[in-house]
């Protein structure tokens, strides 16, 4: 909220980071609406018709335009890209990204809709550029393959990013062993409700990291009221390490935390702390 920007982009409106935004899905809406600049064009995701509403009334205020994310659709999808048709500048395009996710569907229209707006203020981006921008298109930690290995990570960490991960793994036709941790202030009983029909298995764990994670057993407990079949283990990073360089079964899928999904991630791409600033090795 400090410079003023080209366009802003509101993707959705959903119940996380609660103790900052508000406990409401209008109070979060109202917090999100902060973001909308006189004059700047704003672009909108899916949202409740009375979000919407939260966000047309500050843009009214603010003579900011609003536009609407077109929608794309999948084509095809494997474990190496996701393919899709995307309108672009009133043509209809087939884009392929490594960034896999039913999710990326939607980031993509949002992405597209900005380029159409930043074409419209002068910049000159052609299909070529929005080819190659999608093609090494890359978030770490989002339904990311790890490289020689059966593992995934997926930083779904609230209600709305556990469904969209549940409609990936249906789409690819996966059902996996999860590793996961919740943070305290997440909704967590929902978030592992969504798993029943796509887990095989699930073990959960208490990270030994400096956040407030829910017990292991209270998140077993939630899991057992669904039928799925889950275990605990301890949360160091050591058993952490020792579980995911033993695992033997088809698929592993770590998620539920941002937090844990970084430190596992750190098994393949460690970081190096120097002073004030991070490096990633390899």
């Amino acid at each position: 909220n400090v410079l003023l920007p080209l366009a802003a982009v509101i993707t959705s409106v959903s119940l996380d980071h609660i103790e900052l935004l508000g406990p409401s899905l209008d109070e979060i809406a109202v917090n999100k609406a902060g973001i909308i600049k006189e004059n700047v064009p704003v672009v909108m995701g899916e949202v409740s018709s009375s979000a919407l509403d939260i966000m047309k009334e500050k843009a009214m205020e603010k003579n900011a335009p609003i536009f609407f994310s077109h929608p794309c659709s999948r084509i095809e999808t494997d474990l190496k890209r996701l393919k899709f048709s995307a309108q672009f500048q009133n043509k209809q395009l087939v884009l392929e990204t490594p960034s896999l996710g039913e999710f990326q569907l939607v980031n993509a229209g949002h992405a597209i809709r900005v380029m159409e707006i930043l074409n419209e203020k002068g910049f000159e981006i052609g299909e070529t550029d929005l080819v190659n921008g999608f093609l090494h298109a890359k978030i770490p930690g989002r339904f990311e393959v790890m490289p020689h290995s059966r593992i995934i990570l997926d930083g779904a960490h609230n209600v709305e990013k556990m469904q969209g991960l549940v409609d990936t793994l249906r789409s690819l036709n996966i059902k996996p062993h999860f590793l996961i941790g919740i943070l305290k202030s997440k909704q967590a009983r929902e978030m592992i409700g969504f798993l029943a029909p796509v887990a095989i298995h699930i073990t959960f764990v208490r990270p030994d990291l400096p956040k407030p994670y829910y017990a292991a057993e209270e998140l077993q407990q939630m899991a057992e009221e669904n039928n799925i079949p889950c275990s605990v283990m301890d949360g160091s990073e050591s058993e952490l390490t020792h579980f995911i360089e033993n695992f033997n079964g088809e698929r592993l899928l770590i998620t539920g935390s941002l937090y844990l999904v970084g430190q596992m991630r750190n098994h393949w791409f460690p970081v190096l702390a120097v002073e004030n600033t991070v490096v990633q090795r390899g």
